[in-house]
């Protein structure tokens, strides 16, 4: 499976701890900005995986993901 699919329930099938998985993703930086702000749009994913999609941007950075955190304020879930 794809990185963010791990995030969305593929950490419990494979034993993948979740600080390894958001290291990696965090250390491809930039580059994953993108599939990280289409996989929180498409707003039908898990609330934890939203939660560590989140903090990752959060730990990536940049204007670029600004506007993306701010709509997540909105977002159902208390948890996200």
């Amino acid at each position: 499976p794809g990185m963010l699919q791990l995030l969305d329930g593929g950490l419990d099938s494979l034993d993948l701890p979740v600080g390894r998985v958001k290291r990696v993703i965090i250390a491809i930086g930039p580059v994953a900005i993108g599939p990280l702000l289409t996989f929180l749009s498409e707003g039908e994913s898990e609330a934890s995986a939203r939660v560590i999609a989140v903090q990752v941007l959060g730990e990536i950075g940049g204007q670029q993901v600004v506007p993306a955190l701010i709509d997540v304020l909105d977002d159902p879930s208390p948890e996200v």
